[in-house]
Parts: C-alpha cells; structure tokens; sequence
C-alpha cells in the first residue's frame, strides 16, 4: 500500500472525533486511515463538500491483509471508480483484489460497500511472463452496450483490442458500437448528447478536446459496427 502520509491523503483524511464517530458507528476494527475523497478526476483541486458523490474511504493493514474498503452513499463504484481507487492506494507494482468473505465476516452492514485487498508479505503478479501460463484465445467478439442505461465505449479500448488479436494471430469480431459511437462524418454530432473522456471517467455533455475521442449517443442503429471504416467479422477456423 502507498504511504497515506503523504500527498494527496493528509488533504482528505478524517481525525479526531469526526473519524471515531464513523468507526464507532460501523463497528470498524483498527483504521490507518479514512478518507473522504471526491470525484477522481477532482482530487487535488481542494476539500471535497459534503455530498452524495463522496467516496468514503477506509484502509487498514491488520491481520496479514491490505484493505480498502470503498463506499457511496446511493450507490455502488463502478468498475472504473474501482481500478483507480485501487492505482491511487496501491504502488503500481502490487496487484489488489475484491473478495467476497463469508457473512460471518463482514464488519459492517453497507449495502454499497466494496472492498479491494493484498496480502502482507506475498508478491505476486498475474501477468507476469512466465509467472502464470497465459490462456490461449480462439475468438475475441467486442461490443458496446446498448439500451436505456447503456454507458460509452471508449474507442481507444476497441481499438488497442483489436490491434492486440492483430498482433497474437486471434480472430477479432466488432459486434457493434451500441448506444454511443465516436463521431464518424455521416453522423453528424449537432443535436446528439455527448460524453468525452477525462482518463478517469465520461464526462457528460461537454466536449474536452477532440484527442479524447469523444462520443455521441446516437443509437445502436445509427452507431453501426464499423471500427475506424472497416467491418470486422473475423471467426475461428472450425475443425
């Protein structure tokens, strides 16, 4: 775990009685810390204000575990809050991980609590040449989401997927851009709700600059399944 002395952590960490009135209120064991931390992309630009978008944070180093617990007040993190809340406590060269633990377990009743945790003294690293036998891929089919919740697909992730299958020789299958597209000239964008990216998370209706690939809710229909001008229906030879 990184040292929570250190900037930007002593900004956004609770003390005094404010801090044992949370423990004491959620049964919570030993604390190294606990933070009351802001949108990702605002962290560093002063104290957050009390609000619904407030990540509450606890990180303890007891019982052989590295633990952050990561909690919203209406919701829980989405994956994205999750990966960089786990690069902002964690050194970049320790891999976390969510566990369920059994009930008897849990250490308070949050119903939009998540938990990412390293163990003491064991390094490992799941990616690492020659650490764990990588496994093989016949087909890798990519998909944006489509319906009423759907969420933006970056283009960049498309993308650097399928330049991957280009590189190891897998078949890459573009299914669809689903609800959002970048735009691609017959579109058009003048009326379309639009989402840009920030490195962190999708920015709704506001454009940040063309080089972060924003993209339109234009509908699946309209979005279509080319990636860049080419259709990819690239399968896996049977047999």
């Amino acid at each position: 775990m990184r040292d929570l002395t250190l900037h930007p952590f002593p900004h956004y960490r609770l003390v005094g009685p404010e801090a044992e009135r949370f423990l004491q209120s959620r049964n919570e064991g030993p604390a190294f810390g606990i933070f009351l931390l802001p949108p990702l992309r605002l962290i560093g630009r002063g104290r957050p204000r009390p609000g619904a978008g407030l990540f509450m944070v606890i990180a303890t180093t007891d019982g052989g575990w590295d633990h952050v617990s990561i909690s919203l007040r209406d919701r829980c993190a989405t994956w994205e809050e999750m990966d960089g809340l786990k690069r902002l406590f964690f050194r970049d060269d320790e891999t976390s991980m969510q566990l369920h633990v059994p009930p008897r377990a849990h250490i308070n009743c949050h119903p939009y609590c998540l938990h990412l945790w390293r163990p003491q003294g064991k390094r490992f690293s799941i990616w690492a040449e020659g650490d764990v036998p990588a496994p093989s891929l016949d087909w890798v089919i990519v998909g944006g989401e489509s319906g009423p919740g759907a969420r933006p697909m970056h283009p960049g992730w498309a993308r650097q997927i399928r330049d991957d299958c280009a590189a190891a020789g897998v078949p890459f299958f573009f299914k669809q851009w689903g609800e959002w597209a970048p735009d691609q000239g017959p579109i058009g964008h003048d009326c379309w709700p639009l989402a840009s990216w920030d490195g962190q998370s999708w920015i709704r209706d506001k454009f940040i600059d063309a080089d972060d690939d924003p993209v339109f809710r234009v509908g699946k229909k309209a979005a279509g399944r080319t990636l860049d001008g080419v259709t990819y229906d690239a399968m896996p030879v049977s047999g």
